[in-house]
């Protein structure tokens, strides 16, 4: 079986392998002292030339002649034109024992033939080089011009079939894990494995016309062979998927969450290239490229005349594919909730990337369709994407899971119930810091679908994006553009119709708009939707009829051969001379540039190192194009410099030139660019030192009288631009305006200039103008003094008692200063005082200890001071400056205290309550029979003393509860007995609403909780804004109380946090000491958690800290379900504060229908997080729940239920729980076990 001459490759590709035969080699004698003749010995060295040594017969001799890489010292013999004989193994169909010798004994050149039939794995088919803590070496690398080739064999492409199914499911049983270099796959179909159907972690493979389908995670995946390969030079590189099928693959014990068409993420290098693939009817995505945080950036991924469509669904039934597979019953999603939908199937066509870490992507001639989710999405990576010729239509599609149906398991048209489609055709926005790139962009949209408007931001030149509605965008010539812009003057005044643009929808069975599985004639995508020569043609599906319609924009992959196709790669690596030059060849292959050669507007980057060679650059023009001289890099040790932008007058052209440099070898690869000329506009305006001030009153310096202050200089910056450089100074004007006022009550007079001399506040406004167009700053420079009057603004001042004692806020005059304040219930020392001169009363409340004073640099203060809350008493408090002189008068308050002894009481007396007065009860107050009306806000504090509130029931259609709305008030020191409240609306708890304020040393005993709609919370049902103060918060439920609705967003204590609106703050909110023991039904609803539903940024400001608090509530819900929080978004794009700190989950997660309580985590559900994202500042630590983390793993602790029932888990797992003052330990079992929940709150003996 030597001498193989058949083809090993498709035409396209045979230059890769070569066909290789024996030499003649003349044998010379030994020399003066030997008589023998030398036979021939043959090895390969490193510099991949073959050298012949004569070797004496006699081994005696050998030692005589030495070896230097393969070169014969002795005899000096090479011949550089030989090449080995090769091997080819002719494997019978479905010996599977044979072909796995084949693959061990495999060497550079030597081919594998498959016959036809069913080859049966029981465990992964390992193809590894080396040995390493994942196996054994099982197979050589091939080399750059002889390839090992796995092939079916002529007469059986299409029958040669890898079956994993006996795999059970597991993360390590892949079908086929490819740990080596250079080596050629084709005509082999794989299934079943327990994992991914083929894994690839070697560099320079070819997998040509396979397919994979029902695999229990994504058909072919691309990734590090080993946890600790961290860096991007260890990750595979250069490995080309060509006219592959993915299909029907599905994470069945994990619902779904993974399982996708194709995937380059987590850890890829670079050119890696996905040509004439499909993939389809994938549970998750058709293509993720996903990039986690800890791992760093990815190497750029590519994808020429790619189709994705349909996926987020399957091709069967779940219990179909489930039967063709080794399965654990218990973990398998409940079959008639689940059929050809999912529970955790995302549904992308093309998921370009994820987290925060950047992943260049090149797509180009790609179609995308019918998908569940979006059709192409960045998933907010941060890296740049190019997208050419590409045509999406109708995703976000909704299939028909009506088993009765004609259309049963077919896409169908958008379900007026409500389906389970979502999504646009264009997603790539999400990330704020990207500058992406489209071109001959095809976005389409009919009523047998319903996208989304498409989402985009970056270069758009010859584009028809869709709008939403009836709307289309049309872009013929270039721009920077971005679709939360105002692009009126872009709409277009008929859009494209899709009947008349294309031959052929999918599969229209008729008017309704229903059409069949896929839309395809014969179910057989792999062959049916190819050429003779295996590459993409979709016929007429989708195929522009019109070219000149849509003005060349789209997919067009109804070409007759792989000829007609544009591809990626320009040469093949058999054409370089060495396997050094080889490498020099790849990269230059591989590397383009991250931006659109044709309209370059925004700074960019370039790589420089890839593959083991270095890259460096030159710019024909520095002054258009400045390469910084810096290098950056991320957690994988990809390394890239910077490209600044400074767009010039007119359109420019300009040159980059590549130098590649690996072990001597060399290349050189130039790009030429058109750098759009500027268009500048007004842009952010700020001076050094505000450049993070959100408010005006933020804008502000604060600085001593006489102190030496130089005035900031003012920056304004280039809108156009999105990386804020500076508007170059002579293309506008600037006026700069200066006010003066002695204090901050005073009116404001122009002034010349600001002088630090003179104590008051300046403001200064600076006018700015740019092509007509004028914006305007204002920031205030305050100059303090020793002298100056401090007083409140009138207006602006506030006392508020509260949890700690007592709050003033407000504005005041003058920036420093001291607020004193002093507080009594001695009627006489008040009576007194009351009497007394306001300089008298100064100097005799100086003196006492008891008076607290709070100093200030500042135009607007907080201040805090102590009081026990449960009498009545008088506050006095006064302004000092500087210099201690008294500069206001001596203001006082009384607080009053109104008891409450009965349910009358309670309402009457809290119906126009005020932020000085205490409420206090002086008796429990039971409910039973009372006709309850929710009090509307609390303003004041309702000190419980001990006593309690009880059986509670109360109803209504909006914010039911005890109060509609907590505004600044207090409730404390309270217990809640058997309280009930039902709601057809949204907003509901024992506050519908919060505003800020305090509660503290609450005991809330069997609550139930009815809604209607969205937002609720057994404590809160949204809190919107201002601080929210909580600690020592108990809910404790028995079975016969739950908290349940039917909407979105509920939580144990809390239901929602968000904002009003976009760049409002909801303040600072902070939970600690708190626990939860209940059930909190959410079932078939978003957003469930065990103490928080979902908190959502959407600014800068938002604050968010939850620290000692426990979790044993059984919380059910369909997606983001979390322990205890469900959620943390992020849907500014700001970086906001999260700290979850030495918090505790024990308690039972139900996700996505599952009757069982999860053992493992599923995508969005997890013990303390159900989803979060990457771009807050998060810290979590100390954390310890019964379930592991989906994200933040490292930083939580796994322990089981039952060990929680021990006193020594409490003292070694949560050793910050202050079991001396804060929490207790239930009362012991027989056996010494706690009961659950294990530990409560002591509230101090207080509801003893």
């Amino acid at each position: 079986m030597k001498n193989k001459s058949k083809k090993l490759i498709s035409a396209a590709a045979a230059s890769l392998v070569a066909v290789l035969s024996a030499a003649t080699v003349f044998a010379s004698a030994c020399g003066p002292d030997h008589e023998h003749e030398w036979d021939t010995e043959w090895s390969y060295d490193e510099t991949n030339h073959w050298h012949a040594c004569l070797v004496c017969d006699e081994v005696n001799d050998l030692a005589a002649h030495t070896f230097d890489k393969g070169e014969c010292t002795v005899c000096g013999y090479e011949d550089p034109d030989y090449q080995p004989e090769t091997t080819t193994f002719s494997i019978e169909g479905g010996d599977t024992a044979a072909l796995i010798s084949a693959i061990s004994q495999a060497q550079p050149g030597d081919t594998i033939e498959l016959a036809a039939g069913t080859y049966e794995f029981a465990s992964t088919l390992r193809v590894a080089d080396v040995a390493t803590s994942s196996g054994a070496k099982t197979a050589n690398n091939g080399t750059y011009d002889a390839y090992i080739t796995v092939t079916a064999a002529d007469d059986a492409v299409g029958e040669v079939v890898f079956d994993f199914s006996r795999q059970t499911f597991d993360g390590n049983n892949r079908g086929v894990a490819l740990y080596t270099d250079y080596w050629y796959w084709y005509g082999i179909e794989v299934q079943g494995a327990g994992d991914n159907g083929m894994f690839i972690g070697g560099n320079y493979n070819i997998v040509e016309y396979c397919e994979f389908h029902n695999n229990r995670d994504t058909g072919l995946q691309l990734g590090r062979e080993l946890g600790d390969m961290n860096t991007i030079s260890q990750w595979p590189s250069y490995n080309l998927i060509k006219n592959c099928t993915s299909y029907n693959n599905y994470d069945n014990e994990t619902a779904g969450e993974n399982a996708d068409g194709f995937a380059a993420k987590l850890t890829v290098g670079y050119g890696n290239v996905f040509d004439g693939c499909i993939a389809y009817r994938n549970s998750d995505d058709g293509w993720d490229l996903y990039a986690y945080q800890s791992n760093g950036d990815i190497g750029a991924v590519i994808m020429y005349n790619c189709v994705a469509f349909e996926n987020g669904y399957l091709g069967e039934t779940v219990a179909e594919f489930n039967d063709k597979v080794t399965c654990n019953e218990a973990a398998l999603e409940d079959e008639t909730m689940f059929t050809y939908n999912t529970q955790n199937g995302d549904g992308n066509g093309f998921k370009l990337g994820g987290s925060v870490m950047r992943g260049n992507v090149k797509m180009y001639n790609c179609l995308s369709f019918n998908n569940r989710m979006h059709g192409v999405t960045d998933n907010s990576n941060p890296g740049v994407i190019s997208l050419e010729g590409i045509t999406s239509y109708n995703n976000g599609a909704d299939i028909d899971l009506d088993p009765e149906s004609a259309t049963y398991g077919e896409i169908v048209a958008p379900l007026a119930s409500g389906g389970l489609g979502e999504g646009n055709n264009i997603d790539l926005a999400r990330a704020e810091t990207s500058h992406n790139n489209l071109e001959d962009v095809l976005s389409v949209a009919d009523s047998l679908g319903g996208p989304g408007a498409d989402a985009f931001k970056g270069s758009v030149g010859n584009s028809i994006l869709y709008g939403g509605g009836t709307t289309y965008l049309g872009f013929t010539d270039y721009a920077d553009a971005y679709s939360e812009d105002d692009n009126e003057d872009r709409v277009l005044a008929a859009g494209p119709v899709a009947a008349d643009v294309f031959a052929a929808l999918p599969g229209v069975a008729g008017e309704d708009g229903q059409y069949a599985l896929s839309g395809l004639e014969n179910p057989d995508v792999h062959e049916t939707y190819r050429n003779a020569d295996e590459s993409v043609n979709m016929g007429d599906i989708l195929r522009i009829a019109d070219s000149g319609a849509v003005s060349g924009a789209g997919a067009y992959l109804s070409e007759d051969s792989w000829e007609d196709y544009t591809h990626f790669y320009d040469s093949e690596l058999s054409e370089a001379e060495s396997a050094n030059e080889a490498v020099v060849l790849a990269v230059y292959n591989t590397l383009y540039l991250y931006t659109d050669t044709d309209a370059v507007y925004q700074d960019f980057t370039l790589t420089t190192a890839m593959m083991g060679a270095t890259i460096s650059w030159t710019s024909s023009n520095s002054d258009i194009l400045y390469i910084v001289p810096s290098y950056n890099s991320s957690n994988s040790n990809s390394q890239d410099v910077a490209i600044e932008v400074y767009r010039p007058a007119d359109d420019t052209e300009v040159t980059l030139t590549a130098y590649i440099s690996y072990r001597g070898a060399t290349a050189q690869k130039t790009f030429e660019l058109t750098v759009k000329a500027a268009a500048p506009e007004l842009g952010d305006i700020y001076v050094a030192g505000l450049e993070d001030a959100v408010t005006e009153e933020a804008r502000r310096f604060i600085i001593d009288q006489y102190e030496v202050f130089e005035e900031p200089g003012v920056v304004v910056e280039d809108g156009s631009d999105m990386n804020g450089k500076p508007l170059p100074e002579d293309l506008y004007d600037i006026e700069a305006i200066y006010e003066y006022a002695p204090s901050a009550t005073k009116t404001y007079s122009r002034v010349g200039e600001f002088s630090a001399s003179v104590a008051g506040v300046y403001r200064i406004t600076y006018n700015v103008t740019c092509n007509g167009e004028t914006a305007s700053y204002t920031y205030y420079i305050y100059v303090a003094s020793n002298e100056a009057v401090i007083d409140f603004v009138p207006g602006t001042e506030s006392l508020i008692v509260n949890r700690d004692g007592y709050s003033i806020s407000g504005d005041v005059t003058n920036v420093k200063g001291t607020l004193y304040a002093y507080s009594t219930s001695d009627e006489a020392e008040i009576a007194q005082l009351n009497g007394m001169e306001d300089s008298a009363v100064v100097a005799q409340l100086s003196a006492d200890e008891a008076t607290e004073a709070y100093s200030f640099t500042d135009n607007s203060i907080t201040a805090q001071f102590t009081n026990e809350n449960n009498r009545a008493y008088t506050i006095y408090y006064w302004f000092t400056n500087g210099a201690g002189d008294l500069t206001s008068e001596v203001y006082s308050q009384d607080v009053s205290v109104e008891t409450i002894a009965t349910p009358a009481e309670f309402t009457s007396k809290l119906a126009g309550n005020n932020s000085y007065t205490i409420y206090l009860l002086t008796a429990d107050l039971d409910f039973t029979g009372v006709e309850y009306t929710p009090v509307d806000s609390l303003y004041g504090l309702v000190n419980g003393d001990g006593h309690s509130i009880d059986n509670l029931t109360v109803s209504g259609s909006e914010r039911v509860g005890l109060f509609n709305y907590l505004r600044g008030g207090t409730l404390m020191n309270v217990e809640l007995n058997n309280i009930s409240i039902t709601s057809s609306g949204q907003r509901n708890g024992i506050f519908g609403q919060s505003y800020g304020g305090y509660i503290s040393n609450v005991l809330i005993n069997n609550l139930s909780l009815d809604a209607g709609n969205a937002r609720n919370g057994a404590l809160i049902g949204h809190h919107t804004a201002g601080g929210l103060y909580i600690d020592n918060v108990a809910l404790i439920n028995d079975d016969e109380h739950v908290l349940t609705a039917s909407g979105n967003d509920m939580g144990g204590l809390i239901g929602l946090i968000q904002s009003s609106s976009s760049g409002v703050t909801f303040g600072e909110v902070v939970i600690s000491d708190s626990m939860v023991y209940a059930t909190l039904d959410g079932a078939g609803r978003n957003y469930v958690g065990g103490i928080v539903g979902r908190m959502e940024d959407r600014s800068v400001e938002d604050k968010f800290t939850l620290e000692r608090c426990y979790s044993a509530a059984a919380v059910i819900g369909q997606q983001y379900v979390g322990g205890v929080i469900a959620a943390q978004n992020n849907s500014a794009g700001g970086a906001y504060v999260v700290s979850v700190t030495d918090c505790v989950f024990m308690g039972e997660l139900y996700y996505g229908g599952n009757t069982e309580p999860l053992t493992v985590p599923e995508k969005n559900s997890s013990g303390i997080f159900g989803r979060y994202v990457e771009t807050a500042v998060i810290t979590i630590s100390g954390c310890v729940s019964n379930i592991a983390e989906d994200g933040y793993a490292e930083y939580v602790q796994v322990a089981e239920t039952r060990i929680a029932a021990t006193e020594s888990f409490w003292s070694s797992y949560t050793p910050r729980f202050d079991f001396e003052n804060t929490w207790t330990h239930v009362d012991e079992n027989a056996d010494g076990t706690l009961e659950a929940p294990y530990v409560v709150l002591t509230f101090g003996g207080m509801f003893d």
